[in-house]
């Protein structure tokens, strides 16, 4: 009898824990039922008359909401409905369609080497860490976009907890996924937009992530970190990187010596060395 009680105590624990784990895992679905985000495009132009260069940036806004499932190619897949500012559907629908397996994120379009195609594209892949390349390997070479995760963390936005990587390119700039809830801009995707030219272009922001109609992530959060510090792009070279200001590393430990590439604590900010 004893045993037949502990088995069944076994049991209940295990489906608990099972139970709690789906729960937390739910919570940093991105494809959610009611879920949406407003997103920014900006477009810059560089002009240029006789008395110098002057930039222009212009700003739009769309929305994506997720409305319904559907199968794709096979897969079982989200639609999300592009709307308005105001999240008013455009006349057609438009949709776009994306995937979520296995922590990777994928988004229905254009092969990455054949545009004559379609295919499920990565977006993201948060089975990623410290060291790993952000970059879809396209036959044409591109690498002005690739990134590198530079650190990896849990942050706590409206009481749900997600994980965040941070990622880092040859240039000095920052960019942030988070789980859940997608990355600050389009550019440090694995399939990244490319400038109309060298002096015009388009990128794009996330600005807002709505559940149910609740705004539970903003950009600024993408900056929220465990340490309470916020994290500013600045490359080893900066100006602003005094001669005398004292390095550390992440754990606080103050670092001697010339740096390894990384991410650094400098100032009370975080810094990006490379």
């Amino acid at each position: 009898m004893k045993h037949i009680k502990l088995i069944l105590i076994s049991l209940v624990c295990v489906i608990a824990t099972m139970t709690k784990a789906q729960e937390s895992s739910s919570q940093n679905k991105f494809f959610e039922d009611g879920k949406s985000w407003l997103w920014a495009r900006h477009h810059y132009k560089l002009h240029g008359d006789s008395i110098g260069f002057y930039y222009k940036k212009d700003t739009t806004y769309w929305t994506e909401t997720v409305v319904e499932d559907t199968i794709v190619d096979g897969h079982h897949a989200k639609k999300l409905l592009i709307g308005d500012s105001l999240g008013v559907p455009k006349e057609p629908h438009h949709y776009k369609i994306y995937l979520e397996e296995e922590g990777v994120i994928y988004e229905y379009g254009s092969h990455p080497e054949n545009y004559d195609s379609l295919c499920f594209c990565h977006c993201m892949d948060f089975n990623l860490h410290v060291g790993d390349s952000v970059y879809h390997n396209s036959i044409y070479g591109y690498t002005y976009f690739m990134f590198e995760v530079m650190n990896e963390e849990t942050i706590n936005v409206c009481g749900i907890e997600r994980r965040k990587l941070t990622l880092g390119n040859k240039f000095g700039n920052l960019g942030y996924w988070v789980e859940g809830i997608g990355a600050n801009v389009q550019d440090c995707y694995m399939h990244p937009g490319w400038p109309i030219s060298g002096s015009e272009g388009y990128w794009c922001s996330m600005v807002k992530c709505f559940q149910d109609g609740v705004c539970i992530f903003t950009a600024d959060d993408f900056l929220a970190s465990t340490d309470g510090i916020k994290d500013v792009a600045v490359s080893e070279k900066d100006k602003a990187l005094s001669e005398d200001a004292s390095l550390y590393d992440l754990s606080g430990r103050k670092v001697t010596g010339t740096p390894r590439r990384g991410i650094y604590i400098k100032g009370g900010r975080k810094v990006l060395v490379k």
